[in-house]
């Protein structure tokens, strides 16, 4: 969301996820204060010159919480939230309702309620 228009290896993930929205996505308004953060203008990072630019950023984040895709390869959904081992809590709830064997490292880490 920051970097992606111009690293070549987040170029494709910018162009689909940001870009690709004309409404939401990469507007010329989210560019521009964008590209008054990445060009170091000292208002833009000092005495909350960076609000603007950082309301921008999560608002981007709570659109692309409802845009991704459920199968998104290279991005979830939660990874946008707080919650983002929610994914390992819902998975390790399936697996003990099949009745399978959960994963040692995952349950005592699910279990102490912490990232090792």
């Amino acid at each position: 969301m920051v970097y992606g228009a111009d690293d070549p290896k987040l170029q494709d993930s910018f162009a689909r996820l940001l870009a690709s929205d004309p409404v939401y996505g990469a507007t010329p308004s989210y560019l521009a204060v964008l590209q008054r953060y990445l060009e170091g203008e000292e208002t833009a990072r000092v005495d909350d010159g960076a609000a603007a630019f950082l309301a921008r950023l999560a608002s981007q984040r709570r659109r692309l919480f409802f845009a991704l895709p459920d199968d998104d390869p290279d991005y979830h959904f939660l990874s946008m939230t707080a919650f983002r081992f929610a994914a390992d809590y819902l998975g390790t709830m399936a697996t003990l309702k099949a009745g399978r064997a959960i994963n040692d490292h995952l349950g005592s880490r699910l279990v102490r309620g912490r990232h090792p």
